[in-house]
Order: C-alpha cells, then sequence, then structure tokens
C-alpha cells in the first residue's frame, strides 16, 4: 500500500511540472522582498559584543556539541549556506569543531576557544542607513493532554502529513524562482492550493489521518504555532509530536485581528490573553482560529523536541532563524531584553530551527523550553535587539569590514 501511495504521488509531482509556469506567476513578492531584506555582516571585536563577557558560555555547549556534529559529518566542500558563501563549507569549521570536542568544559577554556578560531560579526541589512536591529520573539515546547482513540472527550485532530500533499521547489523550473516553493494538491487534472486550516476544520481530511485527538482545541492551535510539543495520554504516559510538514498557506498572527474586532486591546495582546479569551468564547473560537490560513501536520517522535536542523533544542540556547538569510547550525549571540522582567538577554545561542512567522535578516524566536515559567517568557517575548554571528577566522573574506 505504501508502495502504492509513493507511485500515486510520483506521478502528481510530475504533472505539478506542467503547470508550474502558470502557478509561479501568481506568486508575489519574488526577487523584490529578497533584495530588500538581504544580509550584510560587519566584522567586531569580541568587546564590541554586549555581553560576551558576562553570558555562561559553558550553557551553550550542548547545543554547539550537536550541531558541530551535523557540520562534521558533511563534506568538507559543501557550502554551510547554499546562496552565501560568507559562512563558508564545512570544513572550515572542523578546526572549532574539533577543538570544542576535546577542550575541557569550563568558561576560561570555551571563551579562550571561541576567541582563538571565531570572529564576530554583526548581522544588518544593506546600505549606509541599514538597519542593526530586529525583533526577538519567544516560543516553548508546550505540554497537553490526548488520546489515541476520539472520544468525546478527544476531539481535536492532530493529522499526520497528507499523502496527497504536493511540494516543488521552484528554482528547479526557473531561476526567477529562487528560494521558492508551491505546496498543492491535485483534482482531476487542476493544480490548486492545498487545504486551508477553514477547510481542513471542516472535514477535507479523513479521520483516519489523525495521528492522535486533543483535549483542549485551544492547546492544539498553539501547538501548531509551536511546531512541537508533549501529549499526556489518559494512562499517563507522555509522547512527543513534531513538526511534519505545512499546507502552505500564509501564517497570519490572530492578535491583530482579535484587536481590530474589539475582542483584546493591541497593547495586551499576548499568548496569554489570547489563550485566556478563547477559552472563554468557545462560540467564536473557530472563527478566529480560521483567521489564520496556515495549518501544520505532526509525526509522532521518540523524545522531543527537534528543531528543523535535526537535533533535539536547548532552552535559551538555541534560536529559530530564517535559513534564507542564517545557516542552521551557526552559533549566534543574541543582544536584546527578556521582556517578561525587562532584564537584559544577552547570550551565546546556535541557530537550529526555523518558524512560519519567522522572516528577516534580524530576526530571532528564543526557544524557552517546556516548563511553566518558559511558557509565560516565550508568551510575553518581543523585544528589538542586534544579532552577532560566529564565523570561522579562516574563511574567505566575503563579508564588509567596516
Amino acid at each position: 500500500m505504501k508502495t502504492q501511495r509513493m507511485a500515486a504521488v510520483a506521478a502528481q509531482l510530475s504533472l505539478v511540472a506542467m503547470f508550474i509556469a502558470v502557478a509561479a506567476t501568481g506568486l508575489s513578492g519574488c526577487g523584490d522582498k529578497a533584495e530588500q531584506d538581504a544580509l550584510r555582516l560587519k566584522t567586531r571585536l569580541w568587546s564590541q559584543v554586549p555581553g560576551w563577557k558576562t553570558d555562561a558560555l559553558v550553557e551553550a555547549v550542548p547545543a554547539l556539541q550537536k550541531s558541530c556534529n551535523l557540520y562534521l559529518k558533511r563534506g568538507e566542500k559543501q557550502p554551510v549556506h547554499k546562496d552565501n558563501p560568507a559562512f563558508g563549507v564545512y570544513g572550515d569549521w572542523a578546526p572549532f569543531c574539533n577543538a570544542l570536542e576535546t577542550t575541557e568544559v569550563n568558561e576560561a577554556n570555551v571563551r579562550a576557544l571561541f576567541e582563538k578560531y571565531l570572529v564576530p560579526y554583526q548581522v544588518r541589512t544593506p546600505g549606509l542607513f541599514g538597519r542593526k536591529q530586529g525583533v526577538f520573539t519567544g516560543y516553548y515546547e508546550p505540554k497537553m493532554e490526548g488520546s489515541f482513540v476520539k472520544t468525546d472527550e478527544y476531539q481535536t485532530p492532530l493529522y499526520r502529513k497528507p499523502d496527497d500533499l504536493l511540494v516543488a521547489d521552484l528554482e528547479m523550473f526557473s531561476p526567477d524562482y529562487k528560494g521558492k516553493r508551491l505546496v498543492a494538491r491535485l483534482s482531476g487534472n487542476r493544480l490548486l492550493p492545498y487545504h486551508s486550516r477553514s477547510e481542513i476544520m471542516t472535514g477535507a481530511l479523513p479521520e483516519k489521518d489523525a495521528i492522535i485527538w486533543l483535549k483542549d482545541p485551544v492547546d492544539a492551535f498553539f501547538l501548531h504555532i509551536q511546531g512541537s510539543g508533549r501529549v499526556t495520554l489518559p494512562n499517563g504516559d507522555n509522547i512527543f509530536v513534531g513538526y511534519a510538514g505545512a499546507n502552505g498557506h500564509k501564517y497570519v498572527a490572530i492578535g491583530r485581528y482579535m484587536a481590530d474586532q474589539g475582542y483584546l486591546e493591541l497593547e495586551n495582546v499576548s499568548m496569554q490573553t489570547i489563550r485566556e479569551w478563547l477559552s472563554n468564547n468557545p462560540d467564536v473560537m473557530n472563527e478566529v482560529f480560521e483567521q489564520n490560513p496556515s495549518y501544520v501536520f505532526f509525526t509522532i517522535k521518540p523524545d522531543g523536541p527537534y528543531g528543523s536542523q535535526g537535533v533535539i533544542l536547548t532552552p535559551e540556547r538555541s534560536l529559530a532563524v530564517d535559513r534564507s538569510k542564517l545557516p542552521l547550525g551557526v552559533p549566534a549571540f543574541v543582544n536584546t531584553t527578556r521582556t517578561s522582567n525587562e532584564a537584559p538577554f544577552q547570550k551565546l545561542m546556535v541557530a537550529q530551527d526555523t518558524g512560519g512567522a519567522i522572516k528577516g535578516t534580524i530576526r530571532g524566536d528564543i526557544f524557552y523550553g517546556h516548563t511553566e515559567e518558559a511558557a509565560h517568557d516565550a508568551g510575553l517575548q518581543n523585544s528589538l535587539g542586534t544579532l552577532f554571528v560566529l564565523l570561522p577566522k579562516d574563511i574567505s573574506d566575503t563579508t564588509e569590514n567596516n
């Protein structure tokens, strides 16, 4: 049966090519946005990185080792970022990664290791007046209750990635659409956008495709935003669910809609206030959910939470970024504010994840963990800050030096 499904999908993909030229003409922003929001790197001294001398760098070592292990398995001549040579090839990172593996882990050694092998670069946008600040939000690993069997108590499904969901890399058909993907489905010989959230919520997918049923629809909605979570079963066992794909529709934050409708005051919009309002207003809950047409599909994991790089995330040391701008695995230093208490957040992190709403050059989403405190801090996190990437000294100088 699986072989038959794979053959059917392959046949459908071949039909996608027939329609690709027409479908691509409907894409917006091809080229212009990338040029406007391009990435520039400016060399800095370690003394110019706010918080470098005060951060507990050893806390970032487990996250760094996970990413280094992947880097060391890649081809030495393979580019770290397919579009930007400033990040070098994987072989450029081998001296640092090997030294990290063999160095005795203490604060002095780790700091000396970085300063010996790497150079800090500030991330900014192009031009004399290019931006140096961006937005830093937060996310967490939610906990919820669920069952493998649909009952009166467990009614909200998490769906696996559907067999009829087709993904095409448009660059394969034209260089004009570099970095663009098409997510679609076939209806007869017509190529259509994949089902929206509203369509899926009203029965577009068969119940047999549900991997688990959740108790709280609000939990399910926020799980779609976070991308992974822990589910407690009726017998007390816990399972992990993680991102398996999405329907290709644009992510739309519901907070603005709720403010426009007068449900919440704009200045009071946060994960906590949204969750409370939705739980107290079940009669209009689905109306609000449907304002975000993006829908995420899940798979069951043995542990977690996993980021897009394929490694388990480390609280307050793993960062979600726009991978079209920054490569996964690169160490980065974040200089922003923890919104929950207005304290400085100046920490060495590793780009290990992505997100539908994480778009832009100076843009980061801080993984806070899975505790109640993590949920609180992540829900409030929204502050401006600066971002530095740390690159090997031996990489050819393709960056801006002044």
